[in-house]
């Protein structure tokens, strides 16, 4: 049944199979999981590098964590919106979708290209 949906026009496997919502949830989760556990990390570095140092040297772990979050925002907020958008059938899933799969394919190209440069 699933080949069948899929070979329809304006079709994917993932809606076909209905795994849309549950694969975007765990992925967004999982980024949000993992950004948490790292900031928290390097909160807990701050504080011991502050007992150790000066206050100026404890606020580069600061400076991390904020642009990891900076950076995982995006990919997180957009995909809550997909999975939401998309749970409820409304019309701005498929561009959300579109989209949040923007990210994750310019996040891959965007690696192979820094490990391109560390190569050469």
């Amino acid at each position: 049944m699933t080949t069948v949906e899929t070979a329809l026009p304006n079709s994917s496997f993932l809606r076909a199979a209905n795994l849309e919502v549950p694969w975007v949830s765990l992925s967004v989760g999982l980024n949000i999981i993992v950004t948490s556990m790292i900031c928290i990390r390097l909160l807990q570095m701050q504080a011991f590098v502050r007992e150790a140092l000066t206050s100026e040297m404890s606020r580069v772990y600061t400076s991390i964590a904020a642009i990891l979050i900076e950076s995982a925002a995006p990919f997180s907020i957009i995909g809550i919106g997909v999975v939401v958008t998309t749970a409820q059938k409304g019309p701005p899933a498929l561009v959300l979708s579109y989209i949040w799969g923007i990210f994750c394919v310019e996040s891959l190209f965007l690696l192979s290209e820094y490990q391109e440069d560390e190569l050469n």
